[in-house]
């Protein structure tokens, strides 16, 4: 019966220890994703020496707005000198 006790309690035992080298395991594991985590965060919202994706996609954004103003106002201006030319070449016939 003692036996029996004591094969009992090595097995706890080593389950225990079995236990304990699992939360090491995965305490390593989220070390490491906490680390994968900062460095994403860093990648998207950036540093105080590198912006992040964020800000350079909104920087993209901006410039890609100016230049499609800018493509406006050249057609803007574009469109009546063609049409002044065309008027001085068919009507004027100068």
């Amino acid at each position: 019966m003692e036996n029996d006790l004591t094969i009992e309690k090595l097995r706890i035992v080593e389950q225990l220890q079995q236990i304990s080298t699992n939360q090491a395991v995965m305490g390593q594991k989220i070390d490491e994703l906490a680390g994968h985590y900062k460095m994403f965060q860093e990648t998207l919202t950036g540093t105080s020496e590198n912006p992040g994706i964020i800000i350079r996609v909104d920087r993209l954004e901006q410039k890609s707005e100016g230049h499609r103003w800018m493509v406006r106002l050249i057609w803007t201006a574009l469109i009546p000198l063609a049409l002044s030319h065309l008027w001085r070449v068919f009507v004027t016939g100068k």
